[in-house]
């Protein structure tokens, strides 16, 4: 039997990783990743850059919007103020 997805296209990880700038999903992202921020490159930080992983670069990647997409861009601000961490640009 063939599958479409490889992987679940949702999940808390997944939504978490999407509102990681607003509370409580900093926490709860936190809490999965055993209190430590993922790597940066892997941090959602663009939605360009998110789209070129999910439609061309990342056959695996299959993640679902959240809802906030659509009605909400305040989920992009850094409210919680968390430093952000450097992220390797294709330069470097």
């Amino acid at each position: 039997m063939c599958s479409h997805y490889g992987t679940h296209y949702s999940s808390s990880m997944i939504v978490c990783g999407y509102m990681i700038r607003a509370s409580p999903f900093t926490e709860i992202f936190l809490a999965l990743q055993g209190g430590n921020f993922d790597l940066a490159d892997r941090l959602f930080s663009s939605i360009p850059r998110a789209w070129v992983s999910a439609s061309s670069e990342n056959r695996g990647d299959v993640r679902e919007l959240v809802p906030e997409f659509y009605y909400s861009p305040s989920f992009l601000i850094n409210v919680v103020r968390r430093s952000q961490r450097y992220i390797h640009s294709e330069t470097s």
